[in-house]
């Protein structure tokens, strides 16, 4: 392949991955603007805190409670997060191609199927 080509191929897959990561910025943008999504996850980093110390203290009942505020917080998250309309699925990139994240690499550094394929597309 040669160099031109090489770069058209990279441009292509910089830009879904671009894309890709994009979208869930705004959408965790939109999460760190709402004031109550922020106060829930600040009282969530709070209780774990509490309780990785309840647990180095061997505080077993402790913990339980902590436990049990924790899921409610991460409850009331998920409900603020529909009240906003958005969702986990929001904050996980939605490649085009899931074996290579829209890199065109796979993990071992080799091509990845899509690669071809996309390469003819473009060209």
């Amino acid at each position: 392949m040669n160099q031109e080509a090489r770069k058209g191929i990279e441009s292509y897959y910089a830009e879904l991955y671009r894309r890709a990561k994009c979208r869930v910025e705004y959408f965790q943008e939109r999460l760190a603007q709402d004031d109550t999504y922020s106060r829930l996850t600040a009282s969530l980093r709070e209780l774990v805190s509490k309780i990785v110390r309840a647990k180095a203290f061997n505080l077993p009942e402790r913990v339980q409670i902590l436990s049990e505020e924790i899921r409610l917080i991460k409850d009331a998250r998920e409900r603020r997060m529909v009240a906003l309309n958005i969702f986990e699925s929001d904050l996980i990139p939605q490649w085009q191609c899931n074996k290579c994240n829209d890199t065109g690499f796979l993990p071992n550094g080799h091509l990845c199927s899509c690669y071809p394929k996309q390469s003819k597309a473009k060209n």
